[in-house]
């Protein structure tokens, strides 16, 4: 949902109050940015391994996540109150 004009629509305002909109980077950066971070706060010496595997699979979930939404929902709605 990007700012009207050039063939975009815009939705009115009494539909997007009832929506959380946030915007994501680039999959490629999650990895690179967000990996780390999380690989710190989940310290391997006080998680078990089981935990761990999870742990190393969050930013290939949330890339995997982003590639399905980003396919299967549509930038510009085509009426306004989808």
């Amino acid at each position: 949902m990007q700012h009207p004009g050039g063939g975009i629509n815009d939705i009115p305002n009494r539909c997007k109050r009832h929506f959380f909109m946030f915007n994501m980077i680039v999959p490629a950066s999650v990895n690179a940015i967000f990996g780390p971070i999380i690989k710190f706060h989940f310290k391997e010496k006080y998680f078990s391994p089981e935990f761990n595997k999870v742990v190393d699979g969050l930013c290939a979930a949330t890339i995997k996540l982003w590639h399905r939404v980003s396919t299967t929902m549509l930038r510009t709605p085509t009426k306004f109150h989808y």
